[in-house]
């Protein structure tokens, strides 16, 4: 019962992150919104492992993370070394 009260406050979360992630002026803002979004999406993903009880998914959530930092990682090279920052 607690996990899945668990899931439908991260699922509201994301969608309120989402939201700011769409609405945000700059793009620090948007790249900041956008690494919240990508770990609130890896605690649903971990929640959810734990109540199906398979291990397989958080193999998968570690993989999302590691995408989901390298992109952060290069939006922020990208803009820092002159790219568009409209």
């Amino acid at each position: 019962m607690m996990l899945k009260i668990t899931l439908v406050v991260l699922c509201f979360a994301l969608t309120v992150s989402f939201y700011r992630f769409l609405t945000s002026k700059n793009i620090w803002d948007r790249l900041l919104n956008l690494n919240l979004v990508s770990v609130k999406i890896l605690m649903i993903f971990t929640v959810y492992s734990i109540y199906i009880q398979d291990l397989n998914l958080l193999d998968t959530s570690l993989t999302f993370v590691i995408v989901s930092f390298l992109v952060v990682v290069l939006i922020s090279r990208f803009v820092i070394s002159g790219g568009d920052t409209k």
